[in-house]
């Protein structure tokens, strides 16, 4: 399977990829947090399993209230999320796309904070996460994202800037969801976190930047970070 990104045909990232691939080296500032808290507002259920959990920051927020699980693409990543939550529950699982680790409707709420557009296939990715999922998932990916190509000084062939391969509207995810064959109910399709956020003080409820976030996506659509999708599984 390949993907062609401008001229170029990329198959896929190498199983040496997924090995050498280290942690993200910078630090989450308070835009990703709130990521994070838009993100708990819709979890639904006990048991929570977070797709490319990272360092586990969005599970610890979870971890006294919901059994949770994780995944990540490398043993090393993998540690780092379990030395962070205190106990192992992430595994390596998802570096193509599939869940093989988990079984159908195994996990009430699976949560995909920044992943599809890094996987070749979308709409696979997509599948596999309400497979997984009881209940609910939750996805957030970058909008209306300029996919640019740099020069590997590793390998010297073109690859995509921070492995991005896909951009996303919400034409776009509506348009998956509907090759879905789940029966499922969109709860939630909009853009957040837009760059206005960086200038409101930690002290503002969260409820109030809530609002006012709400307000300047839908005011300057072009400035809003990432667009979030819910949706709820039928029975």
């Amino acid at each position: 399977m390949g993907l062609i990104i401008g001229k170029i045909k990329f198959k896929g990232f190498s199983e040496e990829f997924f090995k050498n691939a280290g942690t993200p080296r910078a630090t989450y500032g308070k835009i990703e947090y709130y990521r994070f808290d838009i993100a708990k507002l819709f979890v639904k259920g006990n048991s929570v399993l977070d797709v490319g959990a990272v360092y586990g920051d969005f599970l610890k927020l979870l971890k006294d209230k919901y059994t949770i699980k994780g995944t990540e693409i490398n043993t090393e990543r993998a540690n780092i999320c379990n030395e962070n939550i205190g106990k192992k529950i992430c595994v390596i699982d998802f570096k193509d796309g599939t869940l093989s680790t988990f079984g159908d409707k195994s996990v009430d709420t699976v949560v995909c904070l920044e992943v599809l557009e890094h996987i070749v296939d979308p709409q696979e990715g997509l599948n596999e996460l309400l497979r997984v999922a009881r209940k609910r998932i939750i996805v957030s990916v970058p909008c209306d994202e300029e996919i640019t190509l740099e020069l590997c000084v590793h390998c010297a062939k073109y690859t995509p800037r921070s492995g991005h391969l896909h951009s996303f509207n919400e034409v776009k995810i509506k348009q998956y969801l509907d090759n879905c064959t789940e029966n499922i109910e969109i709860i939630k399709l909009a853009r957040f976190g837009n760059f206005f956020l960086k200038f409101i003080p930690d002290f503002i409820p969260f409820r109030l930047k809530f609002f006012i976030d709400k307000l300047f996506c839908r005011l300057f659509p072009k400035y809003a970070g990432w667009i979030l999708l819910v949706s709820e599984k039928g029975e």
